[in-house]
């Protein structure tokens, strides 16, 4: 049958295996889901020609002896950072006759005391981290790197030129900043990781998302630029054949959809631009997830990063809300007797805060659920979900707690009935819509309920009015990308009385990059439905059916929580879906991939325990 360009998109039809001659294995094999791989964009001889190059073969000797660093390069440039540090500031504090030199006094004692017992070791260093338990489980276990063997070890650095870059930092720390130059050696030591493995930069965005706005002045052009890090050093892997690139039908929807947004952030000037820029990179963090993701070590890594990233500052939004640090705002008609206002954590404002931990409660429940962990970690986690849970309260994101009650239950209904659920949850996610055919005494009620702020559902159907006459009237080009440019904008279509707010994802998707823009992102997600309906038989006998599951009822959380609340309106919260949606690709891909090579091998799709019982059973035999 032949298939137009939209149905191969949305079905995801690929041909069949070429070295399989066995009809029915053939048509048992899965047909939806397509994938091209694309590793090394050249002919073996070519890359082997351009790895003897002198330009490349400095380039990597270089990155090489940066990452096997031996203990006693690092002691020579502490010691050389140290002493020179010491002696600059003791010769300012007499010639500028008492100056304050302690800060800088104790960071170069404490960099040469350092210094003393890394000289005496010349091992490289990533091998001696990893015969440290704690250090070991956190680079090769919790970023999941690779070990390094003692056989791959190269020259390392030289100390003299560890030294002779000491004493630079220690110059600029004099004359220019000293806290940027303890900034300094710590990120190009960063970005040379990163360049090595991949997985490193994709790790630290998951670790450092919720703590950007505390850490960095530019949260959101730090995010981009440890996306943009780690995107050169995957482009260098797949053109070197080290790593896969996976071309799918969501590429495809993305690309369209990057487009749009480009189109939408220049009608409002550089600000919107900017904005759709950085949009436009982070939509990257599927590309991340989608393709680094090769088995289900990865995954849980990711789900590891996500949880317990979670904890500290879950901790600090009930410190907020005890020492009475929280945003005090009317919290709700009938719930305001409870609790006295919204904790934002390390966010800026309260609704950003209820987007991640709604995620990340959603992740963390099915880690206490799932049977095939250890007894310690089902109740640490389930733990961890009831302090979550008192974070999610506190924002007072009313909206929220309705999406994480609604999404468990999608959550226990798919665990019932495993039979089409992407028809099931798309179903489940237009469910909350009915609230606006119900009639009005009902509608306004269930508004003022899920409204988290100071206005009723008098309001909340204005600037949903508003934003509907906003969107006919500049349907294909939008108004401008990101929430400045989507409020000044609405606040045109409102009575003076009533303040331009977020109203929902996929109208504010409208309203600020068209009518195509929101056609490619509903698009997109129906895709996805399709393939989840597809593939649903994949997922249970998976090894990664646990995490497919979780990621999926993720995403509706986030969907169904977007019907009161622009969850885009954050950069880093736009990061995080596309990162769920990336790792619902790639467990969707290994789900795949495992029962492929069961039909191949066995005829049939069981288990991959009885796989496992197979293959010790013909190897007695033979």
């Amino acid at each position: 049958m032949k298939l137009t360009p939209l149905k191969k998109l949305i079905s995801g039809y690929e041909r069949g295996e070429s070295s399989l001659s066995d009809a029915r294995t053939a048509h048992l094999l899965g047909r939806n889901f397509y994938a091209k791989k694309i590793s090394g964009l050249s002919s073996l001889r070519r890359r082997h020609s351009f790895k003897n190059t002198r330009a490349y073969r400095a380039f990597d000797g270089f990155l090489r002896s940066i990452v096997y660093i031996s203990c006693r390069s690092v002691g020579f440039y502490l010691l050389a950072f140290g002493l020179l540090t010491l002696l600059l500031h003791f010769s300012k504090y007499y010639s500028t006759d008492g100056a304050d030199i302690f800060l800088p006094l104790i960071i170069g004692a404490v960099a040469s005391l350092l210094s003393i017992p890394l000289l005496l070791s010349g091992r490289p260093l990533c091998l001696v981290l990893q015969q440290i338990p704690l250090t070991d489980t956190l680079f090769f276990e919790f970023f999941c790197l690779r070990r390094m063997h003692p056989a791959e070890a190269v020259d390392s650095l030289p100390g003299a030129v560890s030294a002779l870059f000491g004493a630079g930092v220690a110059l600029f720390g004099f004359f220019v900043s000293m806290p940027l130059a303890l900034f300094l050696p710590p990120a190009i030591l960063f970005f040379f990781l990163s360049l090595s493995a991949p997985e490193f930069p994709f790790f630290t965005t998951l670790i450092l998302l919720p703590y950007m706005p505390m850490i960095f002045p530019h949260p959101s052009a730090t995010l981009a630029a440890l996306v943009l890090c780690g995107l050169l050093s995957f482009a260098r892997k797949v053109v070197r054949g080290n790593r896969v690139f996976y071309l799918e039908q969501y590429d495809a929807v993305l690309l369209l959809f990057a487009l749009t947004l480009l189109i939408g952030g220049a009608v409002a000037g550089m600000a919107s631009l900017k904005v759709a820029a950085y949009l436009i990179l982070l939509l990257f963090g599927y590309t991340f997830a989608g393709n680094l993701i090769s088995n289900r070590r990865l995954v849980d890594g990711i789900f590891h990063a996500l949880i317990y990233a979670s904890v500290p500052i879950s901790l600090f939004a009930i410190f907020q809300f005890v020492a009475g640090k929280e945003s005090y705002f009317w919290f709700g008609r009938e719930i305001s007797g409870l609790v006295g206002g919204h904790v934002t954590g390390t966010f800026d404002v309260p609704d950003t805060f209820a987007v991640y931990l709604l995620a990340v409660i959603i992740l963390t429940v099915s880690r206490a659920l799932d049977r095939q962990r250890s007894r310690a970690l089902r109740f640490s986690c389930a733990f961890l979900v009831l302090l979550q849970t008192a974070a999610l309260v506190l924002t007072g994101a009313h909206a929220a707690w309705f999406a994480l009650g609604f999404s468990l239950f999608a959550y226990a209904v798919l665990k019932a009935v495993r039979r089409h659920p992407g028809l099931l949850l798309t179903l489940l996610t237009l469910l909350p819509y009915v609230i606006f055919l119900l009639p009005r005494e009902a509608r306004t009620w269930c508004l003022s309920v899920l409204a988290s702020g100071t206005e009723g559902a008098a309001e909340t159907v204005a600037r949903l009015k508003g934003a509907l006459t906003m969107f006919r009237d500049r349907l294909f080009t939008g108004a401008g990308v990101g929430a400045d440019a989507f409020r000044a904008a609405l606040s045109g279509y409102l009575p003076d009385t009533i303040g331009a707010d977020t109203v929902n994802l996929f109208l504010e998707i409208g309203c600020e990059a068209g009518l195509f823009a929101l056609l490619f992102f509903v698009l997109l997600l129906f895709v996805r439905a399709r393939h989840l309906s597809s593939y649903a038989r994949y997922l249970t006998s998976a090894s990664v059916g646990t995490h497919a599951a979780a990621v999926t009822v993720a995403l509706f959380a986030l969907l169904v929580y977007g019907m009161t609340e622009d969850i885009f309106a954050s950069p880093a919260m736009f990061y995080l879906f596309f990162v769920l949606f990336g790792i619902g690709s790639a467990t969707l891909r290994l789900a795949k991939k495992d029962r492929d090579e069961r039909l191949i091998y066995y005829g049939d799709d069981r288990s991959a325990d009885a796989s496992v019982a197979d293959i010790l059973i013909s190897d007695n035999r033979n």
